[in-house]
């Protein structure tokens, strides 16, 4: 599947005898340099058959076996996601992988890492754009009066919150939300609402059935089980003040704007704290392979775009910036200034 080798430089039999038999792809850069000699094998973390992670990390891989010698295997790991794949990284199980704001808590020590992860390095990021999502049923918005956090704030209704289990994304975009407030789940126990943590099938489910009124997440726009939630019931958004966003934006987080119509029924822009993912490495993989890793990314971005939908925006020349402040390898960070991307 993956594309016929790149160009060779005039020059390949000198190259070739000087190296040991290893060559490698013409480069505008004289970097790595011709007796540089790789691993044999890298590890890129993923997920599960059938989910986009999977199809990320594939395509990736395809572009990046064009620049490296014909010895090197690159393996993909089928798990791992946005939040394991930091500590599977960091501990050396894997050498490459992807990430979300949970890079930023996995550096920090915080929210589900219970240790600073300092051997993560950024590479890139945009490959999906994902938001803290806050849906409520028009019928609980109706009755109770709500159009924002402050009014779930300041009227403590009783909601049936649904959001996924704990360890997740999803489930610490609930609290975080919640908290930016002055909002935790102890509080809507104490005012008669109840807290679900289960699966997305089940929480769309229960918002179509009537049986819950509040669902917050960590999902992409257009997320197919909340597209079709929004198909089948009345669904708002609800709306976070300006103050609010605040609380969250330095959990790895940045402001994304939603426009009006994005969500059906739904004739309002709103901001939600937004994250995207990007990749990592730990700190020892060498300079040369992230640099020609980002080499492949950028001269491959047409084919990328096209292997799913999620990847439409992903653009290279402002990967740099998309990395929820992780630092990045010197490796992307060489590419990068070498290319006139950053400074």
């Amino acid at each position: 599947m993956s594309k016929k080798t790149v160009i060779i430089f005039s020059l390949v039999a000198m190259l070739f005898a000087f190296s040991g038999g290893v060559v490698y792809p013409a480069s505008a850069a004289d970097f790595p340099s011709a007796d540089f000699k790789f691993e044999d094998r890298y590890l890129f973390t993923s997920q599960e058959p059938g989910t986009s992670l999977l199809i990320f990390a594939t395509v990736i891989t395809e572009c990046l076996k064009e620049y490296l010698p014909a010895h090197v295997e690159l393996d993909i790991i089928p798990t791992g996601a946005t939040l394991a794949s930091n500590t599977m990284v960091n501990d050396g199980i894997a050498d490459i992988g992807f990430s979300e704001a949970g890079g930023n808590w996995a550096v920090q020590g915080i929210l589900l890492f219970d240790r600073p992860h300092t051997k993560i390095r950024s590479i890139g990021g945009g490959f999906q754009f994902v938001q803290n999502q806050a849906f409520m049923t028009s019928a609980f918005a109706t009755r109770h009066g709500i159009e924002t956090f402050d009014d779930i704030k300041e009227k403590k209704p009783p909601i049936r919150l649904y959001t996924k289990v704990k360890g997740t994304m999803g489930q610490v975009a609930s609290e975080l939300q919640l908290e930016a407030y002055g909002i935790t789940y102890d509080d809507i126990r104490a005012w008669g609402g109840s807290i679900v943590e289960t699966s997305v099938p089940d929480i769309v489910d229960a918002m179509r059935d009537n049986r819950a009124d509040v669902w917050l997440d960590n999902l992409a726009p257009g997320h197919p089980a909340a597209t079709e939630l929004f198909q089948l019931a009345d669904i708002r958004l609800i709306k976070h003040s300006p103050e609010g966003l605040e609380k969250i934006y330095p959990y790895g987080f940045y402001p994304d704007v939603v426009p009006a119509g994005a969500w059906r029924g739904n004739d309002f822009e709103v901001t939600q704290p937004g994250s995207t993912t990007y990749l990592i490495a730990n700190e020892d993989v060498s300079e040369e392979f992230v640099y020609l890793l980002c080499k492949a990314l950028d001269e491959h971005q047409e084919r990328i775009r096209a292997a799913h939908s999620l990847l439409e925006h992903f653009d290279m020349s402002k990967a740099w910036e998309l990395v929820s402040g992780v630092e990045l390898h010197p490796g992307a960070l060489r590419y990068y200034r070498e290319k006139g991307y950053m400074e």
